[in-house]
């Protein structure tokens, strides 16, 4: 007897994974905690050149809200995703 195979082809994959990313940004409250223009808290060298700030109930990697970079334009959609990895 045959599996069925319950697979998405690779093109819905991928429209079901930004979608449902989507949907995370949209129901999850965004708080910008450091403002284009703002020093870094410990390094005031490190100038943010976009506002910065973090999803609530959200958990991120390091225990805080998940982090988000907010564009220029002000429009609350993804646009790219950023890993980053602490050795």
């Amino acid at each position: 007897m045959e599996e069925k195979e319950n697979k998405l082809i690779p093109e819905k994959q991928n429209e079901t994974f930004w979608k449902r990313l989507d949907s995370f940004l949209q129901n999850n409250r965004l708080v910008v905690d450091r403002s284009k223009g703002t020093c870094h808290p410990k390094y005031t060298e490190v100038i943010y050149p976009i506002d910065y700030g973090y999803l609530v109930g959200t958990d991120g990697g390091d225990g805080n809200g998940v982090d988000v970079w907010v564009c220029s334009k002000g429009e609350k959609t993804l646009d790219a995703i950023v890993c980053t990895v602490d050795i």
